[in-house]
């Protein structure tokens, strides 16, 4: 039996779980909601429960949702809480790393080719998408909002993660703003406001006159064909969603593309009005040409983060 490094994604409403072997396989995924139990630690000890004996763990890498606090992640969006001490008990090993969710797409990015990814805008070379050495930008839209950007280094790459969901969110008109204050209620708008799962719900709602009608979720409105609302909402989705990509292109320097995940930007995707998200993701700045020649597209690998996780547990050693 192999010695292994365990990986978990850890998100505001899923966790996911694998083990990473010597030959750069990935086994035993599991994936479960996070509502399943009170603690993570409790969900990592049924996983390893359920693997019975498959050798020593080496390390383990871990992503959560929200920011890094030296050795533990506290879960933005739900109560978990990642710490390193309890979970490297449980797998009795010292050998334990934390990132921000997004940061491991971020390092998977390099890695990402041509063919995972479901283009708006493909690059202009169909090599390796990590050849191009410029740095790349990861979005999710799920549960929350986040990105990170992978930067080349001498030879290797970086992540950098941030948390650009939870900065404030400008209006561009009188009406936006009507809509942004309807949804933020007595504070200026935040981009998770509007780009995350809630944030869609709450677009409806306050986009919706028919007040007898039941809430809808992110889902039901990136998927309805007959609701005239929900395609008002994909539009006012999609224009600010193009906006905030640019801005963060703008601010990171990422012009080796933006690659957008999530549940919610991946639902959005599947109906998307491609050439209203990049004209406002061109904007009308004097980098709107720049802008415009971003490759552009949704991740189709199936588990980014838990790639990026492989790469940084390589890392450990």
């Amino acid at each position: 039996m192999d010695d292994w490094y365990f990986l978990a994604d850890v998100g505001g409403t899923n966790v996911r779980f694998a083990r990473a072997l010597g030959d750069g396989q990935q086994r035993d995924f599991v994936s479960q909601p996070v509502s399943a139990r009170p603690r993570f630690v409790d969900a990592l000890n049924d996983y390893l429960a359920s693997l019975g004996g498959v050798g020593r763990c080496r390390g383990a890498m871990l992503a959560g949702a929200g920011p890094r606090d030296g050795q533990r992640i506290a879960l933005t969006n739900n109560d978990w809480v990642l710490d390193t001490e309890e979970i490297g008990s449980a797998l009795s090993t010292a050998n334990v790393g934390l990132m921000n969710d997004l940061e491991a797409v971020a390092l998977a990015l390099p890695e990402l080719n041509p063919g995972d990814v479901e283009w708006f805008k493909a690059p202009m070379s169909s090599s390796g998408l990590g050849l191009h050495r410029a740095p790349m930008l990861a979005v999710n839209v799920g549960t929350g909002f986040g990105a990170a950007c992978a930067v080349p280094t001498a030879g290797d790459w970086v992540a950098c993660p941030s948390e650009a969901g939870h900065t404030s969110l400008g209006a561009s008109n009188s009406e936006e703003l009507a809509v942004f204050n309807a949804v933020a209620g007595n504070r200026p708008a935040t981009i998770e406001d509007l780009l995350s799962g809630h944030g869609v719900s709450s677009l409806y709602a306050a986009l919706n006159r028919d007040r007898t009608q039941p809430p809808m979720s992110a889902e039901e409105v990136m998927k309805s064909t007959s609701d005239p609302v929900a395609e008002q909402v994909r539009h006012l989705f999609g224009v600010v969603f193009g906006r905030v990509v640019g801005d963060l292109v703008l601010t990171s320097g990422a012009w080796g593309g933006v690659f957008l995940c999530g549940s919610v930007a991946t639902h959005w995707s599947a109906g998307r009005d491609a050439p209203s998200f990049l004209a406002a993701m061109a904007g009308t700045s004097p980098m709107q040409r720049r802008l415009s020649q971003v490759p552009c597209g949704v991740i189709a690998h199936s588990t980014p983060a838990l790639l990026g996780l492989e790469i940084a547990a390589r890392r450990l050693g």
